[in-house]
């Protein structure tokens, strides 16, 4: 079969970065074309020192609200990634470019807002061949993916997650746009998170139902503590695990708590911002993030918990980065890109009668035992605690 081609949309971005250097780790075979609305032929692939590669690609221009630079620029692709964050445009003209030039879509977007579009943009599609993926990064799609391993657990009755980030990570717009836009914003009554006290909670009872605004302690499973305060997950309301509908919630910190707390602080204006606003005091403040770095660290967790009705702990999974935590949304992209691929060569062969197609989610198309396998093959710790 002649060698595929990837257009990575935001690749000269933190995350279009990863998503280059990644894909030429897992699929050396593929060719790789840059897009952005600037180009530049030469990148590096990110800021970490472990990997100063600069990698040299083809680019295009192409800006993704303008539809006939979109149509051009997907001549001769086979996948498009989007990593041009933040999320908060139309995918509309992409979702109608990539259906008419049969291009495979995946994004890196943890914007349930997003999702929705894309998935709602399809129905007017009912028969594409392409396959779309929206969501591919830590939230929703690691998230909902590891989750299949808790299916053996009966009687779940919620899911916690805890995603806890080291403060010395790359920060740019698109992160920190998407980190503060919905704190302080009211917790709509219907969609409102429980979030569980596993050592000690910093709220008052009285304390205003908006989004990281209630804190809590929790210990992981290598004994470190972290702080988090409650934050809106990309899911509707619930999580599949196998024919069940389970209640999430979903909690973000940082490694450091004056950085929660500033936060806090900080969401008092947030929510009274615009978009527009908003990306202008991401602006102001981006030349200051650098400072977080002087006094934090790598290491960063992403845990599920899963709890019975009366909040009994059934089963717990548990990935900590010691280093290059950013790494993980980018590989989830990778991921599904090699399981359409996968797909693809099967069909091809004669093996599979039809390929994968239409709106998918990452846990639809991935095992999350290769996820697993992958992540400690390259470094990552995974630990597991199962009481079922």
């Amino acid at each position: 079969m002649p060698s595929k081609s990837v257009l990575v949309l935001g690749y000269s971005g933190t995350m279009g970065r990863r998503v280059v250097r990644l894909l030429r780790e897992y699929l050396p075979e593929v060719v790789i074309v840059g897009a952005s609305r600037t180009i530049n032929p030469t990148i590096s692939p990110n800021s970490n020192a472990n990997h100063n590669e600069v990698i040299t690609l083809e680019t295009r221009k192409i800006d993704h609200q303008d539809e006939q630079s979109v149509r051009e620029g997907l001549h001769d692709i086979d996948f498009l990634i989007h990593a041009a964050g933040p999320f908060n445009h139309s995918p509309s003209k992409l979702i109608k470019a990539c259906v008419e030039s049969n291009v495979h879509y995946i994004d890196i977007s943890e914007s349930l807002d997003f999702i929705q579009s894309v998935k709602t943009e399809l129905e007017h599609y009912p028969n594409c061949l392409p396959t779309f993926v929206s969501g591919c990064s830590t939230v929703p799609g690691l998230v909902a993916t590891l989750a299949k391993e808790f299916e053996h657990c009966t009687g779940i009755g919620n899911i916690q997650v805890l995603l806890n980030m080291g403060s010395r990570n790359p920060v740019t717009l698109g992160l920190l746009f998407s980190l503060l836009r919905p704190i302080g914003l009211p917790i709509a009554q219907e969609s409102k998170q429980t979030i569980d006290q596993d050592i000690d909670q910093d709220q008052d009872q009285d304390q205003e139902k908006e989004w990281y605004r209630e804190f809590m302690l929790f210990k992981h499973l290598d004994d470190k503590i972290r702080q988090y305060a409650n934050y809106p997950i990309p899911f509707e309301k619930s999580i599949s695990i196998g024919s069940n509908q389970i209640p999430i919630s979903f909690s973000v910190g940082f490694d450091r708590k004056y950085i929660n707390y500033s936060l806090y602080l900080m969401s008092y204006l947030t929510s009274q911002l615009s978009d527009k606003k908003l990306i202008f005091l991401c602006k102001c403040l981006l030349p200051f993030s650098g400072l977080a770095k002087l006094f934090g660290g790598e290491a960063g967790h992403l845990s599920l918990v899963a709890r019975d009705e009366n909040k009994n702990l059934l089963a717990q999974i548990e990935i900590k980065a010691e280093k290059d935590g950013l790494d993980i949304p980018a590989l989830t992209a990778v991921w599904a890109l090699q399981a359409i691929n996968y797909s693809e060569k099967l069909t091809a062969q004669g093996e599979k009668k039809t390929t994968i197609s239409g709106f998918k989610g990452l846990e639809d198309i991935v095992h999350p035992d290769h996820l697993i396998d992958d992540l400690k093959n390259i470094g990552y710790t995974v630990l597991t605690k199962d009481i079922s």
